[in-house]
């Protein structure tokens, strides 16, 4: 009997642990199936169903109860809209019905970004394309990984509801690209479509050009500026004139065809640049895009219908915002980005928003540009924009000196954004030559750290910029921490290293420090990362790291020179001089810093890795060759890069209280193709020669050897004669010279 009881029971409990078990895996199977931000028509009778909607697919057998399951447009605030209520069969649908001033949240008609999650976990995403009263977004069967544009199903399968009645695009008899001489582009499309095209940089539409025959591409800079003469892209637009000199220009074909139902194609956009030689050697962006959607009432470029009634009208009443000045998704327009280099070009759809904060304000804005599924069927830009990289979004942006700094960080500790100088035409117009950067995102580091995308959190000044809301008591433990340990005894400078990477904060504050970025704190552009959950991998710890942000300071030589009272700015001490642009802080006033100065393995690490980034990223040999990539020299600056080490390293020893002198230490290696050789923070290159730096002499620096397959480390020789790979050394007066010898296995 205690048996059947036993066996019974453990029946039961085998049950409990299937039954939950299953539960758990359907609700991580549940799909976004298909999704309409308008009213559409559906079933044979064509009835009208007058909200937008998301319909939920579950391919499990069985049917689920979606308890702690929420639907959100919002990646920071996943649970906007609790699903518990509901239950969905196996193998079947649930329709979830978004009505205006009704639902948490509605869907944008031109699309956006949909979550579906469980708990504070995402079970599955989709960035929505834009949908009308004829077509939504779903994928391309139950559960399949494609999507595509359909006749609505909803309650149904989605297999066969693909539009029939889509228009193919125009087609262009020369590909994009330079051209030497003028010659006459032909346009083609199915047979019967009528093709409507401008060249002005303006959208097509049923009253523009009818296609009758070849378009003659020509150069057409002698053409009357027509876009930088809008008015109203800045606040005082009365007071502005606009200059009226003629700026180089793009040949722009933007062409759609009509089919004789009056349905029509997307758009196809022809980027020609004739007779331009001067770009030939450039890396050039074209952004073409709606002229409503960035210049009229609603659009993103300029102030708008409600500020300019307001700005018209006597300025009464409370200011309404620009519409440059708005930010998010909601200000994203769907662009055609074209990117030549070298004679390649490569086009690709995409969403671009304004980007900055002042700058938002000047004329000549800058824009966010974002790869996205919905604009092009891709997250990442089809061509490699930075060597190495797949890329989700980049910034177009100005400052010199943020995107040298991007080229002379060559540390992964800190996080860094890579730049490319480019020139930028708008609609066909000549924009400006600015700076192509990397944009900081989940997508970033998935790409440079190999960490789960949807596993990432970004503050940005202590707010959440890449997460949840509930990710800010992640942010929170940093200061919790600090503020109860004892940081003078290393169990406690050892577990802030769990909550915060100090190798990475301490070559972030070097980086900051050396480069007299007087425009940050822990409270101002104070960027950094981590994973939400700890696992496997360097990066993976659940540590925050740095990301170094707008570097643009190092540019402010007039406002700062006058601020401090010096003749460069390389004289500035950015150790103890309080910060013009924050107000009441100087490094040795921010909470972090000054705690970490209890420690004296802080104190060591600060000194050895300042002065390692003194003898790599920052030796003025290596900084005049990258200068000289970008068209300058090392005299850029009042030679700001020539003189900062004479003025900067006493300013540390005064800072960390050094005694010592700064000395030579000189590493060198025999058979170098046998190994390599670790300094401190970095590995020097050996294979040419010998390297040489200079340290202090309060603290003693770290050599690793390490052994390549097939060699063996022999040991160090010269100042140290050792057989440890991993020595310290204390350099001493007249400097010292080490040497690591490698050999190979089958050598005696």
């Amino acid at each position: 009997m205690k048996k059947v009881l036993f066996y019974g029971s453990l029946a039961l409990f085998l049950g409990i642990i299937g039954y939950f078990f299953a539960a758990s895996w359907g609700k991580n199977s549940l799909v976004i199936n298909e999704i309409s931000g308008s009213p559409v028509r559906v079933g044979e009778d064509n009835e009208e169903m007058d909200c937008d909607y998301v319909e939920l697919y579950n391919p499990a057998g069985f049917s689920l109860s979606l308890q702690d399951m929420y639907l959100s447009d919002d990646k920071k605030n996943l649970q906007k809209m609790d699903l518990g209520e509901y239950t969905i069969p196996g193998k079947g649908y649930l329709l979830i019905e978004l009505r205006d001033g009704e639902s948490p949240f509605c869907i944008k008609a031109s699309g956006e970004h949909i979550y579906l999650s469980c708990g504070r976990r995402v079970v599955d995403d989709v960035d929505c394309g834009e949908t009308d009263m004829e077509k939504v977004y779903a994928r391309a069967g139950d559960g399949a990984e494609e999507w595509e544009y359909q006749r609505p199903t909803t309650g149904k399968s989605n297999a066969g509801a693909f539009l029939s009645a889509s228009v193919p695009s125009p087609e262009f008899s020369a590909p994009n690209g330079f051209y030497e001489e003028p010659f006459l582009l032909e346009i083609s499309g199915k047979e019967g479509d009528k093709i409507y095209y401008t060249t002005d940089g303006s959208s097509p539409d049923e009253s523009s050009a009818l296609y009758t025959g070849p378009v003659k591409v020509e150069n057409v800079s002698y053409r009357e500026n027509r876009w930088s003469q809008v008015q109203n892209v800045v606040e005082d637009w009365k007071e502005y004139e606009p200059d009226l000199t003629p700026v180089d220009k793009i040949f722009v074909v933007r062409a759609l065809a009509v089919d004789g139902s009056g349905n029509k194609s997307k758009e196809s956009v022809g980027t020609f640049l004739v007779d331009m030689e001067e770009y030939q050697g450039k890396k050039v962006v074209s952004l073409v895009a709606d002229e409503e959607d960035l210049f009229g009432e609603e659009g993103i470029y300029v102030t708008g219908k409600d500020y300019d009634k307001w700005y018209a009208s006597g300025q009464k009443g409370d200011k309404p915002p620009t519409n440059f000045g708005k930010h998010g998704r909601d200000y994203e327009i769907p662009a055609s980005f074209s990117f030549l280099e070298k004679g390649e070009v490569s086009t690709q759809n995409v969403g671009i928003r304004i980007q900055g904060a002042s700058a938002r304000k000047v004329p000549k804005k800058r824009f966010s540009v974002y790869a996205r599924k919905e604009y092009s069927g891709s997250s990442y830009f089809e061509k490699e924009l930075f060597p190495g990289k797949e890329t989700h979004s980049i910034v177009l942006r100005n400052g010199f000196a943020d995107a040298l700094v991007s080229k002379l960080i060559t540390r992964k500790s800190v996080a860094v954004k890579d730049a490319e100088p480019v020139a930028v035409f708008l609609n066909g117009e000549f924009w400006y030559d600015t700076f192509m950067q990397e944009k900081y995102s989940d997508s970033f580091l998935n790409q440079v750290y190999g960490v789960k995308k949807d596993d990432v959190i970004i503050a940005h000044d202590g707010e959440i910029e890449e997460g949840v809301e509930e990710d800010g008591k992640f942010y929170g433990d940093i200061y919790a921490y600090y503020s109860t340990h004892d940081f003078t005894e290393r169990q406690g400078y050892e577990g802030f290293n769990q909550v915060l990477n100090i190798q990475s904060y301490i070559e972030y504050l070097c980086a900051n420090i050396y480069l007299c970025n007087m425009d940050v704190s822990e409270r101002k552009n104070f960027m950094m990362w981590r994973v939400r959950t700890p696992g496997r991998g360097n990066y993976s710890d659940g540590a925050w790291r740095m990301m170094l942000y707008d570097m643009d300071a190092l540019e402010w030589k007039d406002t700062l020179c006058e601020a401090y009272q010096v003749d460069t700015m390389a004289e500035i001490n950015s150790f103890r001089e309080k910060m013009p642009t924050v107000g009441d802080t100087s490094y040795n006033s921010q909470g972090i810093y000054i705690t970490l100065k209890q420690n004296p393995q802080y104190r060591r690490d600060f000194v050895t890795t300042f002065m390692d980034l003194v003898n790599t990223d920052f030796k003025p040999e290596r900084v005049e060759e990258l200068l000289n990539n970008w068209g300058e020299d090392i005299t850029w600056n009042d030679s700001f890069f020539a003189r900062r080490k004479d003025y900067i390293c006493p300013f540390l020893a005064e800072e960390f209280e050094l005694k010592g002198t700064l000395e030579n230490v000189t590493l060198e290696c025999e058979h170098p193709e046998g190994g390599t050789v670790r300094l401190n923070t970095f590995e020097p290159q050996l294979k040419g020669g010998s390297f040489t730096g200079e340290y202090y002499t309060d603290y003693p620096v770290t050599v690793t050897a390490k052994a390549k397959k097939g060699y063996r480390f022999e040991g160090w020789s010269g100042a140290v004669s050792s057989k440890e790979s991993s020595i310290e050394v204390l350099p001493q007066k007249g400097g010292i010279s080490l040497k690591a010898t490698f050999a190979r296995e089958e050598e005696n």
